[in-house]
């Protein structure tokens, strides 16, 4: 077996261990799917510490912030997230360093060429049991994080809106998950950072929440959603085609409706009947009112539509097994083996 390097995920191959904390949800599988295909191709898949440099049959890079001259061996990059959070991962000089570039975003000018893939999970399918038994309104699982700095496109700002006017007009209907939010509202940069943290420790010192709504971080999304009729499912910005990431999906598992916000052709790609679209509401009031109207015999409609959405082929590509292999075969191509 030849050795592949693969950056941006971590050290000591813990990565592709199915029970290692980096896997919540199985979120890790495509991965390791793509680990099995260069395995079958005579390529042992590590992370880069684990192999020295001049090992590497090969390389590839999961969201490369720089020009790569690690080697002379061909690279490769999945290229997964907007510019908001990798300033210089959609620079024409770093995707020209790369033999191929896998990603969403098929806008990228570059020479490379550019392999469309989607973000991935394994696709399951949830059951149609209405909100009868889920006891709670709505949620939103996130990090309290932002953008690299200052872009009109980003979203983490609109979170906090919808947090803080849940927390003031409707506690009884709105819980906030995810890691970060014992601290104030992030801000940007390293000093933002910094400063926030400072603050987030003096409001521990003196016993206060800066999210009232925060019930904590969660080991599962989809166990947690079970419990909830929508959530809320903001990307990370908007106004990229086609960025569209897990969080409407970790919804769709639970049978969990989602109030999406994030990629503009969001509907030519998944049906507008599965989730409600944000977009739609001039503020959370009529948001509010045009949930609590939604009746049973409704919520179970959209579930149907889910459910035919994750059987259709629509969904395929959205699959960990489509991604792995349309990235094996492609590698395969650029290195010169038969792929099978």
């Amino acid at each position: 077996m030849k050795n592949v390097k693969i950056f941006g995920l971590g050290v000591k191959n813990i990565a592709f261990d199915p029970d290692s904390a980096a896997n919540r949800d199985n979120c890790m599988l495509p991965i390791r799917l793509l680990k099995s295909k260069l395995g079958a191709l005579g390529f042992e898949l590590q992370t880069a510490d684990m192999v020295n440099e001049s090992d590497s049959a090969f390389e590839i890079h999961i969201d490369a912030k720089s020009v790569q001259n690690r080697s002379r061996a061909k690279k490769f990059l999945i290229k997964l997230e907007t510019p908001l959070i990798v300033p210089n991962g959609s620079d024409k000089e770093v995707l020209d360093s790369f033999d191929r570039v896998f990603s969403w975003d098929k806008s990228s000018l570059t020479s490379t060429q550019v392999t469309p893939i989607f973000f991935a999970q394994e696709l399951t399918v949830p059951v149609c049991d209405g909100f009868a038994d889920r006891t709670k309104f709505s949620c939103m699982i996130s990090g309290n994080k932002t953008a690299a700095k200052f872009d009109r496109r980003e979203l983490y700002s609109e979170r906090i809106k919808s947090i803080r006017w849940f927390e003031k007009n409707a506690p009884g209907h709105f819980d906030l998950y995810g890691q970060g939010w014992n601290f104030p509202p992030m801000r940007y940069g390293k000093a933002g950072r910094l400063l926030t943290k400072i603050q987030g420790k003096i409001h521990s010192a003196l016993g206060h929440n800066p999210f009232p709504s925060y019930r904590g971080r969660v080991e599962s999304k989809v166990t947690v959603l079970k419990n909830y009729k929508y959530c809320f499912c903001y990307e990370n910005a908007t106004g990229f085609d086609n960025y569209i990431t897990e969080k409407i999906f970790d919804c769709f598992f639970a049978g969990c409706i989602p109030i999406y916000w994030g990629a503009p052709n969001i509907t030519d790609i998944i049906p507008e009947n599965c989730f409600i679209d944000r977009r739609k509401f001039e503020n959370h009031d009529q948001l509010h009112e045009a949930l609590k109207r939604i009746s049973e015999e409704e919520y179970i409609e959209y579930q149907k539509n889910i459910i035919n959405f994750l059987k259709s082929d629509s969904a395929l590509p959205f699959s960990a097994e489509h991604f792995s292999e349309v990235i094996a075969e492609n590698i395969a191509k650029d290195i010169g083996i038969s792929f099978d």
